[in-house]
Protein backbone atom coordinates (compact mmCIF):
# COMPACT_ATOMS: atom_id res chain seq x y z
CA UNK A 1 0.00 0.00 0.00
CA UNK A 2 2.50 2.78 1.53
CA UNK A 3 4.97 2.15 -1.98
CA UNK A 4 1.41 2.88 -4.35
CA UNK A 5 0.66 5.88 -2.39
CA UNK A 6 4.21 6.96 -2.51
CA UNK A 7 4.45 5.96 -6.47
CA UNK A 8 1.21 7.42 -6.96
CA UNK A 9 1.87 10.97 -5.54
CA UNK A 10 5.99 11.17 -6.91
CA UNK A 11 4.41 10.59 -9.96
CA UNK A 12 2.24 13.63 -9.47
CA UNK A 13 5.09 15.54 -8.31
CA UNK A 14 6.94 14.76 -11.75
CA UNK A 15 4.35 15.32 -14.04
CA UNK A 16 3.51 18.77 -12.38
CA UNK A 17 7.52 19.64 -12.54
CA UNK A 18 7.79 18.72 -16.38
CA UNK A 19 4.54 21.07 -16.83
CA UNK A 20 5.36 24.03 -14.85
CA UNK A 21 8.47 23.80 -16.33
CA UNK A 22 7.51 24.29 -20.01
CA UNK A 23 5.37 27.12 -18.31
CA UNK A 24 8.19 28.83 -16.55
CA UNK A 25 8.92 30.57 -20.33
CA UNK A 26 5.80 32.40 -20.43
CA UNK A 27 5.50 35.85 -19.00
CA UNK A 28 2.93 36.79 -16.33
CA UNK A 29 1.30 39.51 -18.13
CA UNK A 30 0.09 36.96 -20.56
CA UNK A 31 -0.80 34.11 -17.73
CA UNK A 32 -4.20 35.23 -16.85
CA UNK A 33 -4.39 32.33 -13.99
CA UNK A 34 -1.59 33.91 -12.47
CA UNK A 35 -2.79 37.88 -12.06
CA UNK A 36 -4.84 36.34 -8.97
CA UNK A 37 -1.91 36.30 -7.32
CA UNK A 38 -0.60 39.25 -7.96
CA UNK A 39 0.16 41.59 -4.71
CA UNK A 40 1.64 39.31 -2.04
CA UNK A 41 2.73 35.86 -2.34
CA UNK A 42 2.02 34.86 1.50
CA UNK A 43 -1.19 32.35 2.22
CA UNK A 44 -1.77 31.94 5.42
CA UNK A 45 -4.13 28.80 5.43
CA UNK A 46 -6.39 26.41 7.60
CA UNK A 47 -7.37 22.85 7.30
CA UNK A 48 -9.07 20.42 8.53
CA UNK A 49 -10.65 16.63 7.95
CA UNK A 50 -10.35 13.10 8.56
CA UNK A 51 -6.95 10.91 9.12
CA UNK A 52 -7.44 7.55 8.13
CA UNK A 53 -4.59 5.29 9.95
CA UNK A 54 -2.91 3.14 7.08
CA UNK A 55 -0.35 0.07 7.49
CA UNK A 56 0.78 -1.63 10.50
CA UNK A 57 -1.23 1.94 12.36
CA UNK A 58 -4.26 1.01 11.24
CA UNK A 59 -4.07 -2.75 11.59
CA UNK A 60 -7.07 -3.95 14.12
CA UNK A 61 -5.38 -7.42 15.21
CA UNK A 62 -4.52 -7.47 19.32
CA UNK A 63 -2.53 -10.90 18.24
CA UNK A 64 -0.28 -8.57 15.74
CA UNK A 65 2.41 -6.91 17.90
CA UNK A 66 2.95 -4.36 15.54
CA UNK A 67 -0.59 -3.73 14.83
CA UNK A 68 -1.62 0.80 16.19
CA UNK A 69 -5.27 -0.48 16.65
CA UNK A 70 -6.00 2.56 15.65
CA UNK A 71 -9.08 3.90 14.42
CA UNK A 72 -10.02 7.01 11.58
CA UNK A 73 -9.56 10.03 13.75
CA UNK A 74 -9.28 14.30 12.98
CA UNK A 75 -6.57 16.23 11.96
CA UNK A 76 -6.05 20.21 12.38
CA UNK A 77 -3.49 21.80 10.01
CA UNK A 78 -2.17 25.62 9.52
CA UNK A 79 0.17 26.57 7.13
CA UNK A 80 1.93 29.66 5.49
CA UNK A 81 2.89 29.31 2.03
CA UNK A 82 5.21 31.60 -0.19
CA UNK A 83 5.00 31.61 -3.94
CA UNK A 84 8.49 31.97 -4.82
CA UNK A 85 7.85 31.62 -9.13
CA UNK A 86 4.67 31.39 -10.72
CA UNK A 87 5.07 27.42 -10.60
CA UNK A 88 6.81 26.56 -7.60
CA UNK A 89 6.05 27.66 -3.70
CA UNK A 90 7.58 26.55 -0.54
CA UNK A 91 5.58 25.82 2.39
CA UNK A 92 5.85 25.62 6.25
CA UNK A 93 3.03 23.83 8.19
CA UNK A 94 1.92 22.65 11.54
CA UNK A 95 -0.42 20.28 12.25
CA UNK A 96 -2.13 18.00 15.13
CA UNK A 97 -3.86 14.55 14.99
CA UNK A 98 -6.14 12.61 16.98
CA UNK A 99 -7.08 8.45 16.72
CA UNK A 100 -8.73 6.30 19.40
CA UNK A 101 -7.57 3.04 19.21
CA UNK A 102 -10.10 -0.22 19.06
CA UNK A 103 -10.61 -0.83 23.11
CA UNK A 104 -12.93 -4.10 21.96
CA UNK A 105 -10.26 -5.18 20.47
CA UNK A 106 -7.74 -4.34 23.18
CA UNK A 107 -10.16 -6.25 25.61
CA UNK A 108 -10.43 -9.75 23.62
CA UNK A 109 -7.36 -11.70 25.24
CA UNK A 110 -8.99 -10.73 28.47
CA UNK A 111 -12.56 -11.54 27.54
CA UNK A 112 -11.40 -15.17 25.97
CA UNK A 113 -9.84 -16.32 29.32
CA UNK A 114 -12.39 -15.17 31.89
CA UNK A 115 -16.15 -16.55 32.82
CA UNK A 116 -19.35 -14.68 31.51
CA UNK A 117 -20.04 -13.83 34.36
CA UNK A 118 -17.06 -11.65 35.18
CA UNK A 119 -17.20 -7.94 33.72
CA UNK A 120 -14.35 -6.42 31.77
CA UNK A 121 -14.27 -2.85 30.53
CA UNK A 122 -11.13 -0.93 29.45
CA UNK A 123 -10.42 3.18 28.93
CA UNK A 124 -7.83 4.74 26.91
CA UNK A 125 -6.45 7.74 25.99
CA UNK A 126 -5.93 8.63 21.92
CA UNK A 127 -3.00 8.38 19.51
CA UNK A 128 -1.83 12.63 19.48
CA UNK A 129 0.51 13.74 16.70
CA UNK A 130 1.90 16.85 16.42
CA UNK A 131 3.69 17.89 13.07
CA UNK A 132 5.87 20.61 11.95
CA UNK A 133 7.10 20.44 8.09
CA UNK A 134 8.59 22.14 5.78
CA UNK A 135 7.93 21.48 1.76
CA UNK A 136 8.24 22.13 -1.69
CA UNK A 137 5.76 21.86 -4.43
CA UNK A 138 4.35 22.72 -7.39
CA UNK A 139 1.58 24.81 -8.67
CA UNK A 140 -0.17 24.40 -12.40
CA UNK A 141 -3.36 26.32 -13.33
CA UNK A 142 -6.27 24.34 -14.19
CA UNK A 143 -8.32 27.73 -15.30
CA UNK A 144 -8.38 31.22 -14.02
CA UNK A 145 -9.11 30.27 -10.44
CA UNK A 146 -8.40 26.89 -10.16
CA UNK A 147 -4.93 25.99 -9.26
CA UNK A 148 -3.87 22.08 -9.04
CA UNK A 149 -0.84 21.92 -6.35
CA UNK A 150 1.58 18.82 -5.38
CA UNK A 151 3.95 18.75 -2.41
CA UNK A 152 7.12 17.21 -0.80
CA UNK A 153 7.69 17.84 2.80
CA UNK A 154 10.00 16.74 5.24
CA UNK A 155 9.91 17.62 9.47
CA UNK A 156 9.15 16.27 12.70
CA UNK A 157 6.80 14.64 14.45
CA UNK A 158 6.25 14.39 18.14
CA UNK A 159 3.42 11.21 19.03
CA UNK A 160 1.95 10.24 21.87
CA UNK A 161 1.52 6.04 22.35
CA UNK A 162 -1.99 6.41 23.96
CA UNK A 163 -1.99 5.33 28.04
CA UNK A 164 -5.03 2.27 28.74
CA UNK A 165 -6.46 0.56 32.02
CA UNK A 166 -8.14 -2.27 31.87
CA UNK A 167 -10.87 -3.27 34.63
CA UNK A 168 -11.95 -6.82 35.61
CA UNK A 169 -14.42 -7.72 38.37
CA UNK A 170 -16.66 -10.35 40.04
CA UNK A 171 -18.31 -8.15 41.95
CA UNK A 172 -15.83 -8.54 45.02
CA UNK A 173 -12.75 -8.67 43.72
CA UNK A 174 -11.55 -5.80 41.21
CA UNK A 175 -7.98 -6.16 38.92
CA UNK A 176 -7.14 -3.30 37.68
CA UNK A 177 -4.34 -3.49 34.39
CA UNK A 178 -2.22 0.35 33.37
CA UNK A 179 -0.25 0.90 30.78
CA UNK A 180 1.55 4.46 30.82
CA UNK A 181 1.88 6.92 28.06
CA UNK A 182 4.93 7.42 26.41
CA UNK A 183 6.23 10.40 23.83
CA UNK A 184 8.48 9.75 20.94
CA UNK A 185 9.68 12.12 18.69
CA UNK A 186 10.81 11.42 14.78
CA UNK A 187 11.66 12.52 11.34
CA UNK A 188 8.21 12.58 8.84
CA UNK A 189 7.59 12.59 5.39
CA UNK A 190 4.92 13.79 3.40
CA UNK A 191 3.32 13.67 0.27
CA UNK A 192 0.18 15.71 -1.24
CA UNK A 193 -2.13 17.08 -3.61
CA UNK A 194 -4.80 19.44 -3.26
CA UNK A 195 -6.89 21.55 -5.64
CA UNK A 196 -7.25 25.26 -4.66
CA UNK A 197 -10.00 27.74 -6.47
CA UNK A 198 -10.20 31.25 -5.69
CA UNK A 199 -13.19 32.46 -3.80
CA UNK A 200 -12.07 36.33 -3.94
CA UNK A 201 -9.16 38.69 -4.17
CA UNK A 202 -8.24 36.99 -0.87
CA UNK A 203 -9.58 34.06 -0.49
CA UNK A 204 -9.08 30.42 -1.41
CA UNK A 205 -10.90 27.42 -1.18
CA UNK A 206 -8.85 24.01 -0.88
CA UNK A 207 -9.27 20.45 -0.68
CA UNK A 208 -6.62 17.92 -0.57
CA UNK A 209 -4.89 14.39 0.29
CA UNK A 210 -1.60 14.24 2.18
CA UNK A 211 0.16 10.88 2.95
CA UNK A 212 2.44 11.06 6.01
CA UNK A 213 5.24 8.27 7.40
CA UNK A 214 6.84 8.34 10.35
CA UNK A 215 8.67 5.75 12.66
CA UNK A 216 9.13 5.99 16.21
CA UNK A 217 10.50 4.13 19.29
CA UNK A 218 8.27 5.02 22.47
CA UNK A 219 10.66 3.95 25.55
CA UNK A 220 9.66 3.06 29.51
CA UNK A 221 5.86 2.83 29.00
CA UNK A 222 4.99 1.51 32.74
CA UNK A 223 3.15 -1.53 33.49
CA UNK A 224 1.06 -1.50 36.80
CA UNK A 225 -1.33 -4.09 38.66
CA UNK A 226 -3.71 -3.40 41.35
CA UNK A 227 -5.82 -6.13 43.45
CA UNK A 228 -8.65 -3.88 45.18
CA UNK A 229 -6.47 -0.71 45.27
CA UNK A 230 -3.31 -2.70 46.40
CA UNK A 231 -0.85 -3.06 44.41
CA UNK A 232 -0.08 -6.47 43.20
CA UNK A 233 3.35 -6.74 41.64
CA UNK A 234 6.42 -4.44 40.84
CA UNK A 235 5.80 -1.80 37.99
CA UNK A 236 7.38 -3.05 34.81
CA UNK A 237 8.72 -1.01 32.09
CA UNK A 238 8.90 -2.17 28.30
CA UNK A 239 9.69 -0.21 25.11
CA UNK A 240 7.44 -0.43 21.95
CA UNK A 241 8.18 0.46 18.01
CA UNK A 242 5.48 1.65 16.10
CA UNK A 243 5.74 2.64 12.08
CA UNK A 244 3.13 5.63 11.98
CA UNK A 245 1.34 5.87 8.48
CA UNK A 246 -1.60 8.63 7.67
CA UNK A 247 -3.88 9.37 4.79
CA UNK A 248 -5.18 12.49 5.20
CA UNK A 249 -8.30 13.98 3.49
CA UNK A 250 -8.83 18.00 3.97
CA UNK A 251 -11.03 21.05 3.68
CA UNK A 252 -10.03 24.35 4.26
CA UNK A 253 -9.21 28.14 3.82
CA UNK A 254 -6.71 30.24 2.64
CA UNK A 255 -5.36 34.36 2.69
CA UNK A 256 -3.44 36.46 1.41
CA UNK A 257 -1.29 38.08 3.84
Amino acid sequence: MKKTLTGFFLFLLLCQLGISQSRENKSLPDNEAFKSFSGSKFLLGFKVGPTIPIGEFGEIDINDEKAGLAKTGIQLNANLQYLFTESFYLLIEGGYSSNAIDEDELLIPVRNSLPSFVRVSATSKNWNGKTLNAAVGTRTAIDAKTYFLTKFGLGLQSMSYPSSTITVTDGSTTIIGSESSSTSNSLNFTLGASIVAEINNTTFFNIGLDYLRAAHEFKNIAVNTSVNGASAAPTEFFDYDQNIEMIGVTIGLSFKI
